[in-house]
C-alpha cells in the first residue's frame, strides 16, 4: 500500500464485485486509516463486522481508531477482544494494550503527583496548629478517592493476566503501578493523620516518587 489513493481504488473495485468480503472491507479500512480518514476507517471495519462478526482483525483495528482518539476503554476492549478471537494477533493486541497502558498510567501518576502536592500545600497549615483543617482534609481526600476509582476502574477494565503479562515485559509501567498503590494508603493517612509526621512523609514522598517515575518513563519508555 505504497500509494494509498490507488489502492483504495482497487479495493473499491473489488468491493464492487464482491461487496460481501469482510476481508476487503478491513483493508479498505486500513487504507482509510493511513489516509487520516478515522471515521469512514471505522466504518469500513464496522461494515466487515456486520459480515464477519468474529473478524479480529476488524475488532482490533477498531481498536487502534479507539485509542487514536484518546477512547482509552473502547481500544482496551477492541484489543482483549481480538487477542481472544485470534491467539495470532495476540503479540500485536498485547503491545498495543501496553501502549493504552502507558498512556493511561502516565495519567495516574499524574494524579499522584497532585495528591503529593495538595499534600504538602497542607503542611503550613498544619504547623500552625495542632489538627489539619478541614478544607485541606477534604481536598486530599477527595485526590484520593479519585486515585481509588481510577485504579479500580484499571483492574476492572483489564484482566489479572494480561496485567501479568505486560508488566513482566514493561518494567516502567510496574513501577507506575506501584507507585499508584503506595500512593492511596498514603492518602488514606495523610486524611486521617492528626500530626504533621504522616504529611511531612508522604507529600514529599509522592512528589518525589511521580517525577522519579516520570523521568525513568521519559528515558525508558511507558
Amino acid at each position: 500500500m505504497g500509494r494509498p489513493h490507488d489502492a483504495l481504488l482497487v479495493v473499491g473495485e473489488a468491493l464492487r464485485l464482491d461487496p460481501t468480503s469482510a476481508d476487503s472491507h478491513v483493508l479498505r479500512g486500513q487504507i482509510l486509516a493511513r489516509l487520516g480518514r478515522s471515521d469512514e476507517s471505522t466504518g469500513a471495519y464496522e461494515q466487515a463486522l456486520q459480515l464477519d462478526p468474529a473478524n479480529a482483525s476488524a475488532i482490533h483495528n477498531i481498536g487502534v481508531n479507539r485509542l487514536a482518539r484518546s477512547k482509552w476503554s473502547a481500544a482496551l476492549s477492541g484489543f482483549l477482544g481480538a487477542a481472544r478471537l485470534d491467539p495470532d494477533l495476540g503479540d500485536l493486541a498485547r503491545r498495543n494494550i501496553g501502549i493504552t497502558l502507558a498512556r493511561l498510567l502516565r495519567l495516574a501518576t499524574l494524579g499522584v503527583l497532585l495528591l503529593g502536592w495538595v499534600i504538602i500545600v497542607s503542611i503550613p497549615s498544619i504547623g500552625q496548629g495542632t489538627t489539619p483543617d478541614a478544607g485541606h482534609r477534604i481536598a486530599v481526600g477527595v485526590c484520593t478517592l479519585i486515585l481509588t476509582v481510577y485504579a479500580g476502574w484499571l483492574s476492572r477494565v483489564v484482566p489479572m493476566r494480561t496485567w501479568r503479562s505486560v508488566l513482566r515485559s514493561q518494567r516502567t509501567l510496574a513501577l507506575r503501578v506501584v507507585l499508584l498503590a503506595g500512593a492511596i494508603p498514603l492518602g488514606v493517612l495523610a486524611v486521617a493523620s492528626s500530626g504533621l509526621v504522616v504529611v511531612e512523609i508522604a507529600g514529599p514522598g509522592l512528589l518525589f516518587g511521580a517525577v522519579v517515575v516520570t523521568v525513568v518513563g521519559r528515558f525508558a519508555g511507558g
